[in-house]
This record gives structure tokens, sequence and C-alpha cells, in this order.
């Protein structure tokens, strides 16, 4: 029968000729329990005293608790199970048994407590708990879409309350510009959300879920439109959320072509404000009512056009009266751009002005030189009247005169009076 000082010595010796598979911090789990069984089943006189009862509680409590301080807790433990034992052995002794009781608290850290990347990744749930999860969600959804409490045909707060829809854009692209249909192009995210009471849900772990577009298919939506042309892709690009208080997020990628009224009075001088109207088509201001949400219309960063400068956008909400119905809800965004004069002034501004100054040589020559001044006199009405109103084929057509008209007009007062 050895004694306790002994046995302790006998157990740090196991230990420390322990093989390094035992020891290693990314030895399995199963190893150090396998090291741990092969301590239990020693004889008992070569086990350390209270040996099975604290070994088994210490790693109880470890696997509970999951604690993060290693040394504190196995300095702690071990000190405590040498209290019960009432050996004090040297101090090479309580260092080998400290590093094995470290190096297998962190065995088991790395085993049993994920970190927080992975657990958000979700790796760690076995294929058995990722169905198990799939199935819930499913029932949830079967039981707040079924047709006897839910009816997609009714809006939320039908008869109670006007439901609030809040809309915002973010511009991915704007142009071309057309000065002859008057119409512009935009390309962007529209995003609607909505609140709707009948879908609110509880499921630990999930704040919101993300749907199919499909599922559109099968709850209420608003009635949306644009008061405007709407490309349709191939591929519907849209994306919808349901978070646990019932708020829907639907977002859509969308073409859109709308009417822009143009004013040329001051062409190609002028700057144009582009309208876009968004509304409700059948439900009346007492039933929706739209409002711009995170600043309304946000910008791809980059965003130009190739005729216009873009200076900004103001949004507004109000009442749309398009129609002869009720008045509706509606949400305003106007774009303001202003047209670049660069192309206009090295094509017509600056030559018509060199053709003019030009034909001042005409002062030079001699008078009775007849047939030259009158050349040089044709020859001058002729290039301004191409250049100044021969190219209107690629500039808009307008009922009335322009400021590059006038322009044109002006060049011919003044060569004429000289």
């Amino acid at each position: 029968m050895l004694s306790r000082h002994s046995s302790v010595t006998l157990f740090a010796r196991h230990v420390y000729e322990t093989p390094s598979i035992y020891r290693d911090s990314r030895a399995p789990r199963r190893q150090y329990h396998a090291f741990v069984a092969s301590l239990f089943s020693r004889p008992r006189e070569f086990r350390l005293p209270h040996q099975d009862t604290v070994l088994s509680v210490w790693i109880e409590e470890f696997e509970e608790k999951k604690v993060l301080n290693i040394e504190s807790y196995a300095c702690s433990n071990w000190i405590a199970l040498m209290s019960e034992t009432g050996n004090l052995v040297d101090f090479a002794v309580m260092r080998t048994l400290l590093v094995f009781l470290i190096t297998m608290t962190a065995t088991i850290l790395m085993t049993i407590i994920p970190d927080a990347e992975s657990a958000a990744d979700g790796i760690f749930l076995t294929s058995e708990e990722t169905d198990q999860i799939s199935r819930n969600i499913s029932a949830l959804l079967d039981r707040l879409l079924d047709p006897r409490i839910y009816d997609k045909y009714l809006r939320p707060g039908n008869g109670v309350h006007p439901t609030t829809v809040k809309i915002n854009m973010h511009l991915k692209s704007l142009g071309p510009v057309s000065e002859d249909e008057k119409y512009y192009v935009l390309d962007c995210y529209f995003r609607q959300e909505w609140n709707d009471e009948r879908l609110r849900f509880d499921f630990k772990g999930f704040e919101s879920l993300a749907m199919n577009y499909k599922f559109l298919e099968k709850v209420w939506k608003p009635d949306t439109y644009f008061k405007s042309y709407m490309h349709k892709i191939t591929v519907p690009n849209k994306l919808l959320r349901l978070k646990n208080d019932g708020t829907m997020l639907y977002s859509q990628r969308l073409t859109i072509k709308a009417v822009c009224p143009m004013r040329l009075k001051k062409f190609p001088l002028d700057k144009q404000k582009c309208p876009l109207e968004i509304a409700s088509f059948g439900y009346p201001t007492a039933d929706v009512m739209y409002q711009w949400r995170d600043g309304g219309v946000t910008f791809e960063e980059g965003v130009s056009l190739a005729q216009y400068e873009f200076i900004n956008s103001t949004v507004t909400e109000g009442v749309s009266t398009s129609s002869a119905a009720e008045p509706k809800s509606a949400c305003f965004v106007v774009f303001h751009l202003k047209r670049n004069t660069g192309f206009y002034l090295l094509q017509v501004y600056i030559p018509c002005c060199l053709i003019v100054c030009c034909s001042w040589v005409s002062f030079w020559i001699h008078k009775k030189d007849t047939p030259a001044r009158v050349v040089i006199g044709v020859t001058t009405v002729l290039t301004i009247t191409t250049m100044g109103f021969g190219g209107r084929a690629q500039m808009p057509k307008t009922s009335y005169a322009t400021a590059l008209d006038y322009f044109v007009v002006i060049l011919w007062s003044v060569w004429l009076f000289f």
C-alpha cells in the first residue's frame, strides 16, 4: 500500500511519461476521456485519494460551465484536490500536474466551445438539427398562412387604420435622357416596407426569415405603380424578408423608363427637372399611405450622364391627382439635371463666331474686286446656316425658338451690320 505522497508522485510521473498525444492541445476530446478512464481503471492502491469523486466532479463542472479562464480554473480545482488529500508536494510535481490540467482543459475548450464565427456560420449543427429547424420553420409558415386565419386579399389593419408603406430607392445608373421622345431611364433598387400584424412569430434564434420571392403570392402586398413605363426582366431580382414583429421588407431591382417633360427655350444652356411619381394604383389615401424612409433616394458612387450633369434630387410626399378616382397617397422625386455645353460650344458657338470674324477680311479687299467680296459673303451665310440650322436633325425638334436659334440670328445681324 503506497502512501499518499508516493501515490501523488506516482501520478505526476505517470502524467510526465504519458505519450504526447494525450498532452497535445489539438488531441481530440475522446483521447482525454480515454486517459481519464485509464486512471479510473487502475488498482485502487495506485489511485489518488478521492481521485474518482474529485475528477468526475471537476469534469462535469467544467463541461457545464464552459469556463474560459483555463489557468485559474485548473489551478484552483487541482489545489483544492491537493487540500482534500492533505498533501503538499514539491514544486516540480505541482508544476507537472498544472501543465497536464491546463493542456487537457484547452483540449476540451477547443472541442466543446465553438468560436463566434463558426457558431454564426452554423457549421456545428448536425444534418439532423438542420432538418429539424427547417421542418419547424415550414410548420411555422404553414400556421401563419393558414387560410382560416390569414386572408391575403385583405390589407393589414383593414377597417381599423391605414397601412403605411415606407419606400426608398438606391440608383445604380441614370440615363440616357432623350429630348426627342421626352423620357429618361434609371436603374435602381426599389425597397418597400410595411407591417402585417398577422405575420408575427416567435422562433428562438431567428429575428427574421429570408423568403423566396414566390412567398409574395401568398401574402398581401401593396399595389405600387410608377407613372411611367417599366422594363421587365427575365429573372425576377427580388428579395423578401419577414421580421418577427410582422414587418415585411420587399426589395427588387428595376429598370424604369419615365416621362420627362422638356423645356428647351434655353437650349443648350437649359436645366431640366425629371419627375417620378410613386403611388398606389387602387387603394385611396384612407387605406394605404406612402412615406419615404432612409432619406428617400440615394445614389451609387460615380453616377453620371453623357449629356447632363446631375445636380441633386428632391423628394416630397403628397396626394396623386392624376387619376379621376379618389385621391391616392403618393411619393414624388424630382431629378435636377443641367446640360453640358461643351459639345455645343466646340461644334456650334466657336466655329460660327470664327466664320463671322473671317468674313471681315472683305474689308481689306479692294472695292473693285467684286467677285471676291461676293464669294466671302455668300460662303459666310451658307456656312452659318448649315452649322446653325442644318444640324438641327440631331437636336430637339421644337415649335418655338431656342437660345441656339437666337444666337444664329444675332450672328447674321452682326455680319450684315458690318
